[in-house]
């Protein structure tokens, strides 16, 4: 197999681990907390938002207000061994205020530590009963070959569960 047919197929593993972790995470939520938290949704559709530093100053009350019914917002929190987002702390608190589902994420980094990058991720979300479990996400897989770079993200997971 050549290195591009290999890559895509690396990428291709990546965002179906990505996105299975997300919904995986979603559906756990809805089945086991729906009841105790008392949330009905209205539509056969269950709308949300990821937001990051990148949306710049975002205007809360207009999400609140959209005409797709926003239920949960997942905020970018962490990049890497060290990288923080610098919108985190006010994008996480006002998806709480405003009533949303809150979820965090770390944007990984496959050529840096697993565990520091975890430990960045951790020292900086703390998680309160109705939250989302913590997300991973999984864009590129660096100069790793597909076995390590699946043991990396495996540490990680360990650590986050």
């Amino acid at each position: 197999m050549d290195k591009k047919k290999k890559n895509n197929q690396v990428r291709r593993i990546i965002l179906v681990t990505f996105l299975g972790i997300f919904l995986l995470s979603f559906v756990y939520f809805s089945l086991n907390r729906k009841a105790k938290f008392g949330l009905r949704f209205d539509s056969e559709y269950v709308f949300g938002i990821d937001v990051s530093h990148y949306q710049k100053s975002i205007d809360w009350l207009q999400v609140k207000d959209s005409h797709h019914p926003i239920k949960f917002v997942i905020v970018r929190s962490t990049m890497g061994i060290d990288g923080k987002d610098t919108r985190f702390a006010t994008n996480w608190n006002k998806t709480k205020e405003m009533g949303f589902i809150r979820g965090a994420y770390h944007y990984y980094r496959p050529d840096e530590d697993p565990v520091a990058q975890f430990n960045n991720f951790a020292s900086r979300v703390h998680l309160k009963e109705g939250d989302l479990p913590p997300i991973l996400d999984i864009e590129d897989e660096g100069n790793l070959s597909k076995d390590d770079l699946n043991n990396r993200l495996k540490i990680w997971l360990d650590l986050a569960e």
